[in-house]
Formats: structure tokens, sequence, C-alpha cells
């Protein structure tokens, strides 16, 4: 004979405050329990029950009353976080009370023309599109780079062979201006400015030696071989240890005779 369920059932709903409580607000879970046994409910709803906090002793509260009131069912949902733990609602069905609850489904998938594929597919295709026109777009500019290095270095070059030319000449200039004042043809201030026009030539030209050294510097970059032209080696430098002796490079201006004075 089938049993038939009863016609009531008790509910009690309970804020615990974490366990705190009594005239000695102290932290005594013993009470709560002995609260709900004496009302003896079917279903229980309690609030504010901690699980893992430091005001009750980091004990998990729903798995203690869990083990305490036989539970067949409970739902926890923990509302406010700490830093370590926190407190929220417990549901739990307890006692003798059976409220059984049936459920079925079913599902079924079956794909057609296999479209996620297909969207994978199109959607790996372009991103390969977009990769390489990325490659592309960085090789351009990589050739526009070393175009710019090239550009750069051949002007900085011919600049520089142009105050070479130009400092040479006011040399002979002041040579000249000098033998003409040894003979009277000259006077000291044209043998001055002379001096002076070959001071800013020189001046001139060293700035150009070093505007050249820069574009140097700049295309060995962009060509991607500035260890190779000083002489630096990766696995020397990964062992510490230099292979051949260091060597301090020659100058690369020419030293320049001394003038006589006038």
């Amino acid at each position: 004979m089938k049993k038939e369920a009863p016609s009531t059932v008790r509910l009690l709903s309970y804020n615990i405050h974490k366990g705190i409580g009594g005239r000695d607000r102290r932290y005594r879970l013993e009470r709560i329990c002995q609260v709900i046994e004496a009302l003896q409910p079917d279903l229980i709803c309690l609030q504010e029950v901690t699980r893992n906090a430091r005001r009750t002793h980091y004990q998990d509260q729903p798995r203690l009353l869990a083990r305490r009131f036989n539970a067949r069912a409970s739902l926890f949902q923990m509302n406010v976080h700490y830093r370590i733990g926190g407190y929220g609602n417990l549901l739990r069905q307890i006692f003798s009370r059976d409220f059984p609850n049936y459920s079925a489904g079913f599902s079924l998938n079956i794909p057609f023309r296999n479209r996620v594929a297909q969207a994978d597919y199109v959607a790996d295709q372009l991103s390969l599109r977009q990769n390489q026109l990325q490659y592309q777009k960085t090789a351009a500019q990589i050739r526009v780079d070393v175009k710019n290095a090239v550009i750069g270095l051949q002007q900085a070059r011919a600049r520089y062979e142009t105050a070479v030319a130009t400092r040479a000449l006011a040399q002979q200039t002041l040579e000249a201006e000098q033998n003409r004042f040894r003979f009277g043809e000259s006077t000291i201030a044209i043998v001055v400015q002379a001096q002076r026009d070959l001071a800013g030539d020189q001046s001139a030209e060293v700035q150009s030696m070093a505007n050249y050294t820069h574009a140097k510097v700049a295309f060995d970059e962009a060509v991607g071989q500035t260890l190779d032209v000083n002489g630096i080696s990766m696995e020397e430098a990964a062992a510490g240890r230099v292979a051949r002796d260091s060597a301090i490079p020659a100058s690369v201006i020419e030293p320049r005779p001394t003038e006589p004075r006038p």
C-alpha cells in the first residue's frame, strides 16, 4: 500500500547571525541546533550561515548542520565574501519528510552542412590573410627603412667629401695669402680672414664626418649587421669571455699639418 504524503509542511526561516547570539554574544552553534530540534521543521531556511570565516573559527557551518540533522538535500548560496570565507543563505530538507521531484529531458543535435566547421574555417582563413598582410607590411617597411638608410649614407658621404675638398681649398688659400704677405702683396686682415675661413671649414668637416658616422650606424641597424660590424659575438657574450684581444679603432680623420703663422 502506497504511503500518502502528509498534508502539512513545517517551514522554519531563521537568521542565525553566524551562530553568535544570546546574552553573552558568543559563538555557540550548538544553541542554534537546539532551537531547530525543538521546532521540528520539515524545511529550514537559514540566513547568515558562514563558511570558513574567522569570527566562527573557520568552520564550515553548512557542512556541520548537514551532519547534525542528517539532511537529505541542501542548497547553500554565499552572498557576502570576506577576504577568507563569507556567509549566505542555506535551504535544507531535514527529518523524515519526503518531497520527491522528478524531471526528464531529451536533447538532439543534428548538424546540417556542418556550418560551425565552415564558420571556423572562414575565420581561420581571415586570420591567415591578416597575418600575411601584416607580414607584407612589415617587409615593405623594412625595405623603405633600408632605402632611406642607403640614401642618407650616400648624402652624408657626399657632404663629407665636399667638406674635405672645401677645407683643402681653404688651406691652400691661407698658404697663398701667407706667401703674398711675406712679399708685401697682402695685408694682415686678409690673412686673418683666411685663417678664420679655414677654421670654419675644419669645423664643418668634423661635423660632416660625425653625420656620416651616424648615417653609417643607421645603415648597419637597418640591414641588421650592427653586431657583425662591431665584432660582437653573442656566443662570447653568453659565455662571458672574449676570444680575441680588444683594440681601439683607428681615427678616420687624418691629422692636419701644422699651419705656419703669418
